[in-house]
């Protein structure tokens, strides 16, 4: 499924989780809650949110605000999504966390994940 023609209801969405293993990523995320009546094509959870995983193979490249990244991503699991896109060979998430309501402790960031292929599984449930 092209989950691109959706990717602006992920604002204010979620992360729900991260799982990297070798050279695969999956992030599982949930958009926020949407008209029923504005989308068609697209299934909807009981919620009204488009859920799934967008799973990236033959990982090129992960690049965390600029940066070159070979760590663990999952620190994102529970992020908020800020922005999302979505292309055949890369992904750019911008993420942010409240952490707790100490402006300390907020983090924002932007993800930008390069593999040879991208792909979205649409949960319903």
């Amino acid at each position: 499924m092209d989950i691109s023609k959706y990717t602006s209801y992920f604002h204010d969405g979620s992360i729900i989780l991260i799982e990297r293993k070798d050279n695969k990523i999956v992030i599982s995320m949930e958009s926020s809650e949407l008209d029923p009546e504005e989308v068609q094509n697209i299934s909807l959870t009981k919620r009204h949110t488009i859920k799934g995983d967008l799973y990236f193979s033959d990982v090129k490249e992960i690049s965390i605000n600029g940066n070159y990244c070979d760590k663990k991503i999952s620190r994102f699991n529970d992020y908020e999504i800020m922005h999302l896109e979505v292309s055949n060979k890369s992904a750019t998430i911008e993420v942010f966390s409240w952490g707790g309501g100490d402006v300390k402790s907020q983090d924002y960031a932007t993800l930008i994940i390069e593999a040879d292929h991208i792909y979205w599984d649409n949960f319903s449930n």
